[in-house]
């Protein structure tokens, strides 16, 4: 039989009972975290969920948590918008993927007749540009 587990955050009100698999598929989906404690017959006290179910999974990764992803180069992100920009590329590559797309089409579209206005935008972005679309500065 498994066993039965209680949990809440602090000052909260308890839920449950959950059983250990329902308890880690919640902590997957980042329902439950490190401030989460839990209860079971036989506790005396209400204890963190962390010395029931470790913080991190099979792979390393912290539950409820997206994976940390290194901050792209602002060196890398000017030189692709010198040579591929009127493409789009470099705004594809710092994550501003519908300004990506519009240049592209622009470009392709107009068979290359609007590049010049393409190129003067990438030079505007180039110059001010200095985070990717998630907010993380371009190193």
């Amino acid at each position: 039989m498994s066993r039965i587990y209680y949990v809440t955050q602090p000052g909260g009100t308890p839920h449950g009972p959950y059983d250990l698999k329902t308890l880690q598929i919640m902590m997957d989906k980042g329902l439950l975290n490190s401030q989460t404690l839990y209860f079971q017959a036989g506790l005396s006290s209400w204890q963190p969920i962390t010395k029931l179910i470790p913080l991190t999974n099979s792979q390393g990764m912290v539950y409820g948590m997206p994976p940390i992803t290194p901050a792209n180069s602002r060196l890398a992100y000017i030189v692709i918008a010198i040579f591929l920009g009127t493409l789009g590329i470099h705004n594809f590559y710092a994550g501003y993927t519908s300004k990506g797309v519009i240049q592209l089409l622009m470009t392709i579209l107009s068979c290359g007749f609007l590049t010049f206005i393409v190129f003067i935008w990438n030079v505007i972005e180039i110059c001010t540009v200095k985070e990717d679309a998630n907010g993380i500065p371009l190193s």
